[in-house]
């Protein structure tokens, strides 16, 4: 049995609704970093830059936590779609791909 939370609408909206600037604002502990860091991945792999995001957090901790997190979560969505798309010619220790690689997460 699923137990439905109480902020699953606006979990819903974290993830989806990606055209939208949001605030999230929430106790420690009740999955901010988790969720910005998926949207975060889900607006570089449909093509938006990481350069024009900003995420900002109250602590340099918390900052530090979600730029690991954030590496991962696009590493990991990068070796998907590698696995996905049968993209051999990549590099998926450096991230490099050849030039006539069509490559996601470049």
């Amino acid at each position: 049995m699923t137990t439905l939370l109480g902020d699953d609408a606006a979990r819903a909206a974290i993830r989806s609704d990606l055209d939208t600037t949001l605030v999230v604002e929430a106790a420690a502990g009740t999955g901010k970093t988790t969720e910005l860091v998926r949207r975060i991945v889900a607006l570089v792999a449909r093509g938006e830059r990481l350069s024009r995001m900003a995420a900002v957090t109250f602590t340099d901790k918390a900052a530090g936590e979600m730029k690991l997190r954030l590496r991962r979560g696009l590493e990991q969505a990068r070796q998907q779609a590698l696995a996905s798309r049968g993209a051999e010619s990549c590099s998926s220790r450096r991230g490099t791909c050849s030039p006539s690689a069509t490559c996601p997460l470049r």
